[in-house]
């Protein structure tokens, strides 16, 4: 999973499912990728965050969920819930990792 990947994906629908107590157990949540930040990076290491907004929530929970999009794409990610907006929950995933070859 690559930045540019990631924010291309920005605005886009998508679902999120909790895995981290039984996968396949819970419906999965309605979602859309609603803010990727601008990346920051070293010849080292790479920092960004993703912000999803999920307008129906089921229970607000950290965990590990899946990040699936209708054209197949699928991820998996820890998220947090940070913040109720009216009725929608926005959950993070940040990412602090080693840089790939050739980022600047």
């Amino acid at each position: 999973m690559h930045y540019d990947e990631i924010l291309a994906r920005r605005g886009q629908s998508c679902t999120l499912e909790y895995l981290t107590a039984q996968p396949g157990l819970e419906p999965a949540d309605a979602a859309s990728l609603a803010e990727v930040s601008e990346r920051v990076a070293s010849a080292a290491f790479e920092q960004f965050s993703l912000l999803f907004r999920v307008p129906q929530p089921g229970a607000a929970r950290q965990g590990t969920y899946a990040v699936a999009f209708a054209d197949g794409v699928n991820w998996e990610m820890f998220l947090v819930p940070v913040r109720r907006e009216g009725a929608d929950v926005l959950y993070e995933a940040c990412f602090n990792r080693e840089a790939a070859i050739g980022v600047a």
